[in-house]
């Protein structure tokens, strides 16, 4: 049994500090574990966050603000991150052209298993509490090396999610504007009026931040749900439970699950940031609201999905959804249809998500940022925090470059659309694979280092479920291949 000072563990430990640090200057340490056994690890773990992180002799205060959010906030991060308006206009409708009239058994499926996986993240959320989230658990869990690996991918592809966001808000905004008031504004000077939009909301402070993300989040919930019991209610008669027919779905294969499961793809880049919350763990004044946040959006946004899909598929109807993705605009044509005029309603409601979802990204992105440059990980500049706003401002800088660049060259490169369905496929598919490590991750950790707090169900049957439903679509993204831009989703 090898011993080693706490204050030199080579992972991030989060910012919750025991109360008392007597008599813990060495601690047990098993061989290729790098934290402490499972009875006193949340004892003796130092927090290298919550105080100072050395850098050339100098100090960079690493405080964020602590105790700054209650639950309301911290839900509305991953609610938002999901961007629901956004998700069913634009993630869900790609899906479309897989899965046809059974695109609300594809949105069913991701569901079931996000919910599977929020689970498991939410465990992991409330015993290890850190802005670096998947960085952490992995780091802890299975070594520096695998962490250092899924805190990189993790980190890289919550940084493209507004560049994205915005590509797609550009392109929306710019069509609407000519449409209707005959104006010629190019989509790239929206893109680059929302990057800085939503740099400010994140360089200002947390509080602004979550709490004009809540806001925002509720607008367009309150907006979409209306607007899709509005389409059921006039359907009338076409209303159908077909909809859960797998033989509907455009691509065939297996009795239409192939088609399924490519549908899946893009309903569960409707459901990424469903554990957005995570990153919030050191601001919250109770670790424990990121697991009710994490689990409560998952299965509140899913059924608002479930919802709005099956609104989508009977206002549309079931047997013509081969031209719902071929519309370039389904939902306008669906408001225009139930509301009228009324269609404004909903196209503010999309450029709301779009800045929403952007503002949460921005925010877990700088907190993964920052947690990882406080450990060396990443360049110790990116834990500076301002000294006023206490949020991680080389971080935010650091991510709006990193915004204009990526989001204008694929913009610019492939054009707005296909640059935002490349970058989307892009995304999904790593994070399908880091959400398989968090439910292998969440099994370990309760085996090995935490059976004390062992729960079968919760902590054996419940990851394993997640791996099952999100194995199939991450397996038909590259065979059979789908077709471009998806397609260099893989390769890259």
């Amino acid at each position: 049994m090898a011993t080693r000072p706490h204050r030199r563990l080579p992972v991030d430990v989060g910012c919750r500090r025991p109360p008392n640090f007597a008599g813990l200057q060495a601690v047990p340490v098993r061989r290729g574990c790098p934290f402490p056994d499972a009875q006193t690890w949340r004892q003796t773990a130092f927090d290298l966050s919550c105080e100072k992180a050395e850098q050339g002799g100098n100090t960079v205060t690493t405080n964020l603000n602590r105790d700054a959010l209650g639950i309301g906030p911290v839900v509305f991060q991953s609610i938002t991150f999901m961007a629901p308006a956004a998700a069913v206009a634009y993630s869900i409708y790609i899906s479309a052209q897989y899965a046809g009239g059974a695109l609300t058994l594809s949105v069913i499926l991701a569901l079931v298993g996000a919910m599977f996986t929020a689970v498991s993240i939410g465990e992991l959320a409330g015993k290890i509490p850190s802005a670096a989230s998947f960085y952490t658990y992995t780091s802890r869990i299975f070594g520096s090396i695998p962490g250092f690996l899924v805190g990189w991918c993790y980190m890289l592809v919550q940084t493209i999610v507004t560049p994205f966001l915005l590509l797609i808000m550009g392109l929306v905004i710019h069509d609407t504007i000519k449409q209707y008031l005959h104006i010629e504004l190019p989509w790239w000077i929206w893109f680059i009026l929302g990057a800085i939009l939503v740099f400010w909301l994140t360089y200002r402070g947390i509080r602004l931040s979550a709490r004009t993300g809540m806001w925002m989040g509720v607008f367009e919930l309150a907006v979409f749900t209306v607007l899709a019991v509005s389409i059921i209610v006039q359907a009338g008669s076409r209303n159908s439970y077909q909809v859960l027919n797998p033989h509907l779905a455009l691509v065939t294969g297996a009795g239409g699950f192939t088609g399924v499961f490519l549908g899946m793809i893009y309903c569960i880049q409707a459901f990424i940031g469903f554990e957005a919350a995570a990153s919030l763990a050191e601001e919250t004044r109770n670790p424990r609201n990121i697991t009710r946040a994490v689990v409560w959006s998952t299965v509140g946004i899913g059924l608002f999905y479930v919802l709005t899909t099956y609104a989508g598929t009977i206002g549309w109807g079931i047997a013509k959804m081969s031209s719902f993705y071929q519309n370039s605009d389904p939902w306008h044509v669906l408001a225009v249809q139930s509301w009228g005029i009324g269609w404004i309603l909903v196209f503010i409601a999309i450029v709301n998500s779009f800045i929403a979802n952007s503002n949460a990204g921005n925010t877990t992105s700088t907190r993964i940022m920052f947690a990882m440059g406080r450990v060396g990980a990443l360049p110790k500049k990116l834990a500076t925090i301002h000294p006023v706003f206490e949020t991680p401002s080389a971080a935010a800088i650091t991510e709006l470059v990193w915004t204009l660049i990526v989001g204008l060259a694929f913009g610019f490169a492939m054009g707005p659309m296909n640059g935002y369905v490349a970058l989307a496929t892009i995304t999904t598919l790593v994070m399908i694979a880091v959400y398989l490590v968090a439910n292998l991750a969440a099994i370990v950790f309760h085996l090995r280092d935490a059976r004390e707090h062992l729960s079968v169900g919760k902590h054996i049957v419940v990851p394993v479920l997640g791996i099952i439903f999100f194995l199939p679509p991450l397996v038909v993204s590259v065979y059979p291949m789908p077709a471009y831009p998806a397609n260099l989703a893989a390769p890259i």
